[in-house]
């Protein structure tokens, strides 16, 4: 019997045995105790865990690391891979990845709670979760599926810089149906809770879309908005609108463009309004419509036409249905004019004629007066061949005519009171048409 290689097999049995009973224990305590101690060490020395195996139910390990002292400078807890390659580390408070990556897989359960502290610089510096929830990106926001929902606040685009880019909201739409292209939609319901349709009512604003510039205070102003106001009561199909177009000028006052249903209407800033209703009638409630001296042409019918110099042209007969037909200039026709009821002349203002004076008449129906017996001279001065004068003696004195010179009578006129004659302008010569002895 070899007694020395029977002890070594016997203390090699003991050892085997201790570790084993070491390692169990170990193994108990931590799925007993779920904490398992590392007693602070000198900072020389290095405690190492080899393929240390944490079973996978949560919350089985609690791993605590105590320093040796406050003058520690090196790292707290290093993990490396069998590899001896540093995986992650943690400084000396224990509060700082200073290096590598700690990765949660997406087996990952339950919450990431941060305790109301930031996260900052994730991927390039500058991208940050702020203490107040907010988000500030380095970089732009890609969502590969699903929405962008904003419950409480504003959804602001802000560019500036020496880049003196411009903020732009680019929708792009990518298929082959020709009519799903990207929209924007305004949603209004008349209540306060989210997510529930109420009926909107006569007058309700449904949306508006504001242009703001800064005025010379400095200070923001608003320049120009389109908005969207509800025109009557819904039915259960549509909700009747109007839409407003307004801008603004620098002396003040609006101009607006409204868009219904069945009108349209434009104002100025000086108050001209055009309104166009259901009937395709024009209402102009300002003073004027100006054309700036340009034409209107093919009002109704081709060739009915207002010229840039003011004429009217009609294609078709003019017909004045109530009031009267006022011509301060000619009326000029190729063809008949056909009084229906009475031809009518306005009287003029009368003349005080005198003797031995000329006189200008200023209308057709042209009443003449003398303070006694007279003789004057008719006048042939702007005068248009073809037309009519029609003298009355409104006086109780003889006004006399004499039958020479341009007056072209059958015979001298001597009028009384109310006494006409009746001449024609031949371009050069009153010319007698008839006389009344009343």
């Amino acid at each position: 019997m070899n007694i020395n290689k029977d002890l070594k097999k016997i203390g090699v049995l003991l050892a085997v045995v201790a570790l084993g009973c070491g390692l169990l224990g170990a193994t108990v305590g931590i799925l007993t105790y779920s904490r398992y101690y590392i007693p602070p060490v000198e900072p020389q020395w290095l405690s190492r865990f080899n393929r240390l195996k944490i079973d996978g139910n949560a919350d089985v390990l609690l791993l605590e690391v105590e320093a040796y002292s406050t003058t520690q400078t090196t790292n707290l807890i290093e993990a490396q891979a069998y590899t001896d390659t540093v995986v992650f580390s943690v400084d000396n408070d224990g509060d700082t990845l200073i290096s590598g990556t700690l990765t949660i897989s997406d087996t990952f359960a339950g919450d990431l709670d941060m305790g109301n502290n930031v996260i900052e610089n994730i991927g390039a510096a500058g991208t940050d979760f702020g203490d107040d929830g907010s988000l500030v990106t380095a970089k732009g926001i890609t969502v590969t599926d699903g929405d962008i929902v904003v419950s409480s606040g504003d959804l602001e685009l802000t560019e500036g810089g020496s880049a003196n880019a411009a903020p732009l909201l680019t929708m792009s739409g990518y298929n082959d149906d020709g009519w799903n292209a990207p929209e924007i939609h305004f949603k209004y319901s008349l209540t306060d809770t989210a997510d529930t349709a109420v009926e909107t009512t006569n007058g309700d604003d449904l949306g508006y879309i504001y242009f703001y510039g800064v005025n010379s205070s400095p200070a923001v102003d608003l320049g120009a908005y389109i908005g969207v106001v509800q025109d009557g009561a819904a039915d259960g199909n549509e909700v009747p609108t109007m839409m407003d177009l307004r801008t603004t000028g620098t002396a003040g006052g609006d101009a607006h463009i409204y868009l219904g249903p069945d009108d349209i209407e434009l104002t100025s800033k000086d108050g001209m309004t055009i309104d166009v209703g259901g009937a395709n009638e024009w209402a102009f409630t300002a003073d004027q419509l100006d054309a700036t001296n340009g034409q209107i042409v093919n009002i109704g019918a081709a060739g009915t036409d207002f010229s840039a110099t003011g004429g009217l042209t009609l294609a078709d007969a003019l017909t004045v249905s109530s009031g009267d037909a006022t011509v301060a200039g000619d009326v000029d026709t190729a063809g008949e004019v056909q009084v229906g009821t009475f031809l009518n002349f306005t009287e003029a203002t009368f003349i005080t004629v005198t003797n031995g004076a000329v006189f200008t008449p200023t209308a057709t129906y042209q009443p003449i007066r003398a303070a006694s017996e007279v003789t004057p001279t008719i006048s042939t001065s702007g005068f248009t061949a073809g037309d009519e004068l029609r003298l009355i003696n409104e006086s109780a004195q003889t006004i006399n005519l004499a039958d020479s010179g341009t007056a072209k009578l059958s015979a001298a006129w001597a009028g009384g009171q109310y006494d006409v004659l009746v001449l024609m302008f031949d371009s050069t010569n009153w010319i007698e048409i008839s006389r009344s002895d009343n």
